[in-house]
């Protein structure tokens, strides 16, 4: 099990697990507080969350990422790369809780508005002392990913003890922090451990200069993030907090259809910054990587738009029904997400962060500018427009960026994933026409045998094409029972 391609499943496999734990937490977690704190206190939730994600890259700026690039390289430093990481992080996040503790008042919120996100703003801490990136780099994904689950766990088991009603807004917002503190403080301690046996002796490693390194992931971060949660803030001050809760429960469905390229991200990224310099593997890998990106991008993007009514039932309730479109326009969104994450990983990976950046500075002012004028005509409908319309230029640019750059092309590979997830969608509707009673059933069957049933008809597809091989199902398969 020594080749790249061995490794990166394996840690894939590692991560799923763990992110599969995560997975149902989280649901767990969404549908206790919608239900319990109802749209309103929902939507002030999300609100804190789009905001603090913010000071939360900003603790980072792009360190954990530029970490994971440079500790493979030079493994013997990994210790002390991620003490110097972990200092410069402390010190961010308390400048941040400071300047966000006295400026607060005078931002207009209101009182519950204010001590929530002062209170999801401890939330900082967390990201500071957070050493997922040293096993990632290591390629011992099974640590992090410990980790994610156990705070998944515990999270979820806290709000199901703890959150019954709209009076537990303040209990909701502690627990995740208090949650991610203490599962980051206990693995910080394991790393100590861990990594005495593996250090070099010491010598010169300049703060300013990796700091420096490290800020075009910055400031990408920053960018990816303001374009993920802009529309949330300024949907918070241009339409109703009930309108607001409905929109940021659609986009917690999204975020969670998005844990498979994020988590193959993760997988790849290592792997990847490992053969930068082998030619013979370079593009291999990265046709591996697409292939495997833009075959989950159909499956789960296609069986959120077909399902996208059921889901928000499941999950939300009928006070949230009003998040179905939403929802649908989101979801292909998502399988866009997976499409740009194709070309968007290795150009992370093999350090063309100036054509990225640039892509996302555009993006960002266009979905800044899309959000503005869509918002007050369409309202919550207007806001998801714009994020689609601005993924599908991020498509197009990290495209053309991955083509010149890197000499990548993938435009077959995406086009039967166009293809293949739009015959998948149509022959699913194409038999809802004909059997509308299916949907009546319990939401939860029909959830279940929905996604199913497409899946299968996706599947079919997939494998008819030769988009994926039944070969490596098989193999995928017996890793995993191994």
């Amino acid at each position: 099990m020594g080749t790249l391609g061995q490794r990166v499943l394996r840690n894939t496999l590692a991560l799923g697990g763990a992110q599969i734990v995560t997975l149902a937490s989280g649901v767990v977690t969404t549908v206790v507080f919608a239900r319990a704190l109802g749209p309103v206190n929902y939507g002030i939730i999300g609100f804190g969350i789009a905001l603090i994600s913010y000071l939360g890259l900003l603790t980072n700026m792009g360190m954990d990422v530029h970490g994971v690039r440079e500790i493979p390289r030079s493994s013997s430093h990994g210790r002390r790369l991620t003490q110097l990481i972990i200092s410069t992080r402390l010190i961010f996040a308390g400048l941040l809780f400071v300047c966000l503790f006295f400026v607060s008042p005078y931002l207009g919120w209101p009182a519950m508005t204010r001590n929530v996100i002062l209170i999801q703003g401890v939330g900082i801490l967390g990201v500071a002392l957070t050493v997922d990136f040293y096993f990632q780099a290591e390629q011992r994904m099974g640590i992090a990913a410990l980790r994610q689950s156990s705070a998944a766990i515990l999270g979820a088991v806290l709000v199901l003890a703890l959150v019954s009603d709209a009076s537990d807004i303040y209990l909701a917002a502690s627990i995740p922090i208090i949650v991610n503190v203490f599962t980051a403080l206990i693995l910080l301690l394991y790393f100590w451990s861990y990594s005495k046996s593996n250090s070099a002796p010491q010598g010169e490693l300049s703060r300013k200069k990796f700091v420096r390194k490290a800020a075009p992931l910055a400031l990408m971060g920053i960018l990816m993030t303001m374009y993920l949660n802009m529309d949330i803030i300024i949907l918070g001050y241009l339409v109703n907090e009930y309108d607001l809760g409905l929109y940021v429960a659609a986009t917690r469905i999204s975020l969670i259809a998005m844990v498979i390229p994020n988590l193959l991200h993760s997988a790849f990224l290592p792997a990847l910054s490992k053969v930068r310099d082998d030619d013979l593997l370079v593009l291999k890998a990265a046709e591996n990587h697409a292939r495997t990106v833009s075959f989950f991008g159909g499956a789960v993007g296609g069986a959120g738009v077909v399902l996208a009514p059921i889901l928000v039932n499941v999950f939300f309730g009928d006070s949230f029904k009003g998040a179905d479109s939403v929802l649908i326009i989101l979801m292909v969104y998502v399988f866009l997400f997976h499409i740009a994450a194709c070309f968007g990983t290795p150009l992370v990976a093999w350090q063309c962060d100036k054509p990225y950046m640039v892509i996302m500075i555009v993006s960002v002012a266009l979905n800044v500018g899309l959000n503005f004028f869509l918002i007050p005509i369409f309202g919550i409908t207007g806001a998801a427009v714009a994020t689609l319309i601005t993924q599908f230029v991020i498509c197009i640019g990290v495209m053309v960026a991955a083509h010149k750059a890197l000499g990548i092309k993938h435009y077959g590979l995406i086009a039967r994933a166009v293809i293949i997830t739009t015959l998948a969608v149509g022959v699913f509707c194409a038999g809802s026409y004909m059997w509308p009673t299916w949907s009546e059933f319990d939401s939860f069957i029909a959830l279940i045998g929905g996604g199913g049933i497409y899946v299968s008809i996706y599947l079919a597809f997939a494998l008819s094409s030769g988009m994926i091989k039944l070969s490596e199902l098989r193999r995928l398969t017996t890793l995993y029972a191994n």
